[in-house]
């Protein structure tokens, strides 16, 4: 997911979408299924999940799904009222623009934020990475999740289980600077 070949394949399910119908407010990939709670992704740095938030000409929220790993199409679910952020206004909801990601872009933010964590930890995936227009801001804002281990310390053992110890470190682009959150 570090290398940027996800952004393709944003942009080539994107298209996939009728943007007469729709429009785009959010997409999302991560390598983890938070629904299921399938641990057997996490660290894998691949793609297991992208996520469109799409609203219709009505103004309804809906969320396209596409799973696995082999990314499947799911069936179009509506939104609850619970994950459709405070202040939402459809009306001023603004269109992300998936043709125009930019891959450089996205490899860029990615290397600024493993150069941006301490030396004492190893890269080990992007957990997570948001475009989203659903707060309500002029540009969409880009919030992701980086996960690291500390150096020589990935597992652990307790009894005959093997536990791997990470950390999500998250950054947002702000104004268009790169900041880490926590």
């Amino acid at each position: 997911m570090s290398n940027g070949e996800v952004v393709q394949k944003v942009k080539e399910l994107a298209s996939e979408i009728d943007t007469t119908q729709w429009k785009i407010l959010e997409v999302c990939w991560s390598e983890h299924d938070w629904d299921n709670g399938d641990d057997d992704q996490i660290l894998s740095n691949k793609v297991n999940r992208i996520d469109f938030i799409l609203m219709d000409k009505e103004g309804k929220l809906y969320r396209q799904k596409y799973d696995d790993v082999d990314l499947k199409k799911e069936d179009l679910v509506s939104l609850d009222e619970n994950e459709i952020p405070d202040g939402f206004k459809t009306a001023s909801a603004k269109v992300i623009n998936v043709a125009a990601m930019d891959t450089a872009n996205y490899t860029k933010l990615i290397n600024a934020a493993m150069a941006s964590i301490d030396e004492k930890y190893d890269f080990e995936s992007v957990g997570k990475y948001t475009v989203s227009t659903l707060h309500g801001d002029a540009e969409p804002i880009v919030d992701f999740e980086v996960n690291v281990t500390e150096h020589g310390k990935r597992t652990h053992t307790v009894g005959n289980m093997v536990i791997t110890d990470y950390y999500g470190v998250r950054f947002k682009v702000e104004d268009g600077e790169l900041v880490m959150v926590d």
